[in-house]
């Protein structure tokens, strides 16, 4: 168990015995993170992104509290976004995406990268942001996805493979 786990461990334990505060210093170690995460997932749609991060964070607490059990809280965090923004079945528009406060030339790119992760299949997009955006080590990707490590490896970089494809397509076609 690494720092971070025994200090969510940590954290878990005091909130369980009714410290608010420990509760606090969770939220905000990983709201962004998760929201991240889950807003990329999603095609950007913020609103959406809001309700499952929070539904992901409700559901880990209650999970925690119910079984006291010492797991990996921002893993499983992870997993239940996961699994919610799967069932959300968003789907993604080109164009939707706002970029509106980034100079023309930074905007286009961004459009182009976020077309090119959108294209991927959720279950790629998923290995492609664990790794590229989350940046969790192969061990947790592992856990999150119920994989041996090599698997997760493997899966995380055809997911980097698909999404550079993508890029060089939209290159070709200009940007």
């Amino acid at each position: 168990m690494n720092a971070a786990n025994y200090y969510d461990g940590y954290l878990l334990e005091k909130w369980r015995k009714g410290d608010e505060d420990a509760l606090k210093s969770l939220i905000d170690q990983y709201q962004q993170k998760v929201f991240g995460f889950v807003f990329c997932l999603v095609g950007r749609n913020y609103d959406r992104a809001y309700e499952l991060g929070v539904s992901s964070f409700a559901q880990a607490f209650y999970e925690f509290k119910a079984s006291g059990e010492e797991k990996l809280f921002f893993p499983r965090m992870v997993e239940i976004a996961i699994e919610l923004s799967q069932k959300a079945n968003v789907v993604f528009s080109p164009g939707a995406s706002d970029f509106s406060g980034y100079a023309r030339g930074k905007k286009r790119i961004l459009e182009v990268l976020n077309e090119a992760l959108q294209a991927l299949p959720f279950e790629s997009r998923v290995h492609f942001l664990l790794r590229e955006q989350l940046g969790l080590p192969y061990h947790y990707i592992s856990a999150i996805l119920n994989l041996s490590e090599n698997e997760a490896r493997e899966k995380i970089l055809q997911a980097k493979t698909q999404f550079r494809k993508h890029l060089e397509e939209r290159l070709e076609h200009g940007v």
